[in-house]
C-alpha cells in the first residue's frame, strides 16, 4: 500500500444531531487530500484509546471503506463541485472550521 494521502488522519467524535434531529456521533476529516490521480477508497478504523496511557496499544473496534472516488490531475480537473448537503449541515452546526468551496 502506498501512502498518497496527506492531512489530519485522526479525528475525535463530534456529538451532533443528524439532519433528522437524532443524536449522532460524526468523525470529520476536513483536510484530507490525495496526491496522485486515480481511483481510491479510504479505510476508516474506529479504535478505543485508553485514557490512562496514550502510548500503549489500543483496540481496533471496527473498520469501514469509503465509496470509490476519483482524483484528477490539474490538467483534467473538471471543476469544484457544489458542497454536499451534509457539508453544509456541518458548517451550520460549526462542527468544522473550514469548508473549502462552500456554495
Amino acid at each position: 500500500m502506498v501512502k498518497n494521502i496527506s492531512g489530519t488522519n485522526i479525528s475525535n467524535g463530534v456529538a451532533l444531531e443528524d439532519t433528522d434531529g437524532e443524536p449522532f456521533i460524526f468523525f470529520i476529516f476536513n483536510d484530507l487530500s490525495v496526491k496522485k490521480p486515480g481511483d481510491y477508497r479510504i479505510r476508516f478504523s474506529l479504535s478505543k484509546i485508553p485514557e490512562s496511557d496514550f502510548n500503549s496499544n489500543f483496540e481496533q473496534l471496527d473498520h469501514i471503506f469509503s465509496e470509490v472516488f476519483t482524483v484528477f490531475s490539474a490538467k483534467n480537473f473538471p471543476g469544484v463541485l457544489p458542497s454536499s448537503s451534509l457539508s453544509k449541515f456541518f458548517s451550520q452546526k460549526s462542527a468544522n472550521k473550514t469548508f473549502k468551496g462552500l456554495k
